[in-house]
Formats: structure tokens, C-alpha cells, sequence
């Protein structure tokens, strides 16, 4: 897989269209000005194109093989009936994905439905073929990757939202752990705490007690 994967196209895998088409953002799609949420899309981009190379490669044939040869997938899987229900899950995950991106709905929201999409797909792979070949096995373990500079200044100005991309694959315990200690002192320091609300007395009775006197 680990091979395979240095010589998958970013766009036809095969016969089959993994590339995410991208319509230009609206100004009021302020997602796109993100630069982690471009980096989450990149990423799922790369997802795509695995989960493609992992059907093929669980139905016992090397990737790079096929590429080579120039094979179509719709033909070499045209009597298969998992084919044909995964390549049409697959279209409409990924039609889904163009759209959740295109929409005008907050990062968070479109992070998390996308990531849903892409769940869906892994899924159906693993309940149609619960027993991996080695080469699928080893890809599972995702590489190691370093902390990015634009999203290390994320999470620190802005750690409520960008310290969960920490926990796409590929990140260290240590930079989780980090991200969300950090997230939790900024909690703290930023919202009031209800005792300090309660101990301090309402300007209104300060007053009212002076009056008095």
C-alpha cells in the first residue's frame, strides 16, 4: 500500500474521478480563508485517493499494477455488486464533500460533516472486508507529522477551535496533550468564574450603603 500510494494520480485513480472539484469561494464563505481549514482539505484530498487504493488492494490487486497497465476499474469490477455500491457511495460522499465546502456554513460544522462523509466511506470498506491484507494493515498506522507554523499560531490565539485538528491522524500524544492543556488555561482565563462573580458586590448596593450612612 505504502508503494501504491507514491504512484496514485491526484485526480483519475483508474477510472475513477477522486479530485475535488472546487468551485471559487463566495467572499461570505469565510471557511476558505482559512488557512487550517485548507489544510484539513488537502488532507481529505489524499483520504480520497486512499480510499480508492484500499478497495482495490482488498480485492487483491496491486495498485500500482493496474496503474501501469492502464486499467479501468469499471471494467476489471464491472460484475462485482460491492463495485457498484461503493463506487456510488463514493460519488455521492465525495458530491457531498464539493458541497459541504462550497456552502456558507461555519468551519466547525463543515470540518465535522466532512469528516462524517469520510467515515461513511471507510466504513463500508471495513463491514465488506473485515479481514485486511498485510499491505492494508501497514498502512493503517498513519506517518508521523509535524506541527505546522500557521496552525501552531491557530491554537494559540485561537485554541477552541484549532486545537481539535490535533487529533487528525498522524500528530503525537506530546502535541495533543499540549494543544489542549493550552486550551483549557485559555478557557479558564478567558470566561469568569461564577465564584468571582458572586463575591463581587453590585455597584448599585455599594451605593445604597453609602446613602445610608
Amino acid at each position: 500500500m505504502q508503494h501504491a500510494e507514491q504512484t496514485m494520480p491526484q485526480s483519475f485513480l483508474a477510472g475513477i474521478d477522486t479530485k475535488l472539484q472546487l468551485a471559487p469561494p463566495l467572499s461570505s464563505n469565510e471557511k476558505m480563508q482559512s488557512l487550517g481549514f485548507l489544510s484539513f482539505l488537502e488532507e481529505v484530498q489524499v483520504e480520497l485517493t486512499h480510499t480508492v487504493a484500499w478497495f482495490v488492494e482488498a480485492n487483491g490487486y496491486q495498485l500500482d499494477k493496474l496503474i501501469a497497465q492502464g486499467t479501468d476499474l469499471n471494467h476489471l469490477f464491472a460484475d462485482q455488486t460491492n463495485y457498484a455500491e461503493f463506487l456510488a457511495l463514493f460519488t455521492q460522499r465525495k458530491a457531498n464533500i464539493e458541497q459541504l465546502i462550497a456552502s456558507d456554513l461555519p468551519e466547525y460544522a463543515a470540518h465535522q460533516a466532512i469528516v462524517d462523509d469520510m467515515l461513511a466511506l471507510k466504513v463500508f470498506i471495513e463491514t465488506r472486508y473485515p479481514n485486511p491484507a498485510p499491505q492494508q494493515a501497514a498502512a493503517a498506522v498513519p506517518p508521523r507529522r509535524s506541527l505546522e507554523f500557521f496552525l501552531g499560531m491557530a491554537i494559540l490565539f485561537l485554541p477552541i477551535i484549532f486545537a481539535w485538528f490535533t487529533l487528525r491522524k498522524g500528530y503525537s500524544q506530546r502535541v495533543r496533550w499540549l494543544s489542549f492543556m493550552w486550551l483549557l488555561i485559555f478557557l479558564w482565563a478567558t470566561f469568569p468564574s461564577p465564584n468571582k462573580a458572586q463575591q463581587k458586590p453590585p455597584a448599585n448596593s455599594a451605593i445604597s450603603s453609602e446613602s445610608r450612612r
